[in-house]
């Protein structure tokens, strides 16, 4: 991040006007004069005590973020129409903010006024003055948050890893929770505004953020939700899954070696066989075939790390008809999950009550069966690995909709569980 001292304003908008006939310098009644080759003039100005105020506070900039002692202000877009104003989000540890349409925040406009400024052609006949909020994009949001404890390390510069973590904790709750997309696009490949559609009327909203530590998984989970393609989607939500197949086998290793010790500590040297079965038990798991197999993994996670109850809790908090759980997909009868019978009430579209341990682990590890050979459908295309091949073609993808709302919400819990 830069520090706010080294902002350049004149710099900044000779860069947007670079290439026309234009004179540019600080203004002593605003911001900044434009003048034309004619010597015509206009005023680029804006509220002078608000940014003295806000710029005065302003400790780092970043593209499209502003840092102060104890906020962050930052610029985010929407990917659809759904927007609707949030006047206060509730975060862990009491930390409050907004997320809003705005153009009040005169020092993170100006500070990235490249990403954000509306082209457009200067009436140096007709104008004389003209507000910088004028010049703004009309599609930006901006999120607040303030009273960030530790926000700056002991030589004052800003915690990045806990900033992007805060953002991301935000825009994955607000899709999750109020099915609202928004983008934070410093970390986006897409900075086209011309992607953006028109905003909603604003509604007011309170939204309880829980904050989640993984960044990675966030991304990864923002990126499914903006992704279209239905394969694609359902990818990226199980890159979520995958993530987290090294940190089990580092846990059970962990385990492993925690048990060898307290052995130790508790009955004195441990004889040859006993080492020899601990370490087997390693060795056997980083070099075991069958330990070391995607599929086998996915369960460690899922039924193991995740657990069976957590999985029905998850599934009972769906609103989906579960019959298509009993139906093949793409012809594929392995995809089944056979036991939905035992644990499903098909006339009244819900799950049993009472539902055995036997039949929750039995339905678990028949999802994971489940998600792992969609996935390798995702996957894979060689024709002569597969008797049926997912091409993407409408009616292929469209039938992966209710399984992309289960893996989504898998991606979520195992998130939550993470931290």
């Amino acid at each position: 991040m830069k520090d706010i001292s080294r902002f350049n304003i004149v710099k900044e908008f000779k860069k947007l006007f670079s290439g026309l006939e234009i004179k540019i310098e600080e203004s002593e009644t605003g911001l900044i004069n434009l003048t034309n080759s004619s010597g015509k003039c206009i005023n680029i100005t804006c509220e002078q005590e608000t940014y003295d105020i806000e710029m005065g506070s302003t400790k780092y900039y970043d593209d499209y973020l502003i840092v102060g002692d104890t906020f962050i202000v930052c610029i985010l877009y929407g990917y659809n129409n759904s927007f609707q104003n949030i006047e206060e989000i509730i975060l862990a540890n009491g930390l409050r903010g907004t997320i809003k349409r705005s153009k009040e925040n005169i020092a993170l406009l100006l500070t990235s006024i490249k990403y954000i400024f509306k082209n457009q052609q200067f009436d140096f006949d007709g104008l004389t003055e003209i507000q910088i909020e004028d010049l703004i994009d009309d599609n930006i949001i901006i999120l607040e948050i303030n009273s960030i404890p530790n926000l700056l390390d002991e030589k004052g510069e800003p915690n990045e890893e806990l900033i992007d973590r805060l953002i991301y904790s935000v825009l994955v709750n607000v899709s999750s929770k109020e099915d609202i997309l928004l983008e934070y696009r410093k970390y986006s490949y897409a900075k086209d505004s011309s992607l953006l559609e028109e905003l909603n009327e604003s509604k007011r909203l309170s939204v309880d953020v829980m904050s989640i530590k993984n960044l990675e998984c966030m991304q990864y989970f923002m990126s499914a939700e903006s992704i279209q393609a239905p394969h694609f989607k359902y990818l990226e939500y199980y890159h979520i899954i995958e993530y987290c197949f090294l940190k089990t086998s580092i846990d059970k290793t962990k385990k492993l070696i925690k048990n060898a010790i307290a052995v130790e500590f508790a009955n004195g040297k441990m004889d040859d066989n006993e080492y020899y079965e601990l370490f087997e038990q390693m060795f056997k798991h980083y070099l075991g075939k069958d330990d070391n197999a995607e599929e086998f993994q996915l369960q460690g996670v899922l039924c193991n790390d995740l657990g069976s109850d957590a999985i029905m809790k998850i599934f009972m908090g769906i609103e989906l008809d579960f019959k298509f759980l009993g139906q093949s997909l793409f012809s594929d009868s392995s995809i089944v999950v056979n036991n939905l019978k035992d644990i499903y009430d098909f006339g009244n579209k819900k799950f049993k009550d009472n539902i055995s341990d036997k039949d929750k682990d039995i339905f678990a590890n028949e999802i994971c069966r489940r998600i792992y050979k969609i996935r390798n459908y995702c996957v894979h295309t060689k024709k002569s690995e597969n008797q049926k091949i997912l091409t993407p073609i409408k009616s292929n993808l469209s039938i992966l909709e209710n399984d992309i709302i289960i893996i989504r919400a898998l991606a979520l819990g195992i998130m939550k569980m993470f931290d």
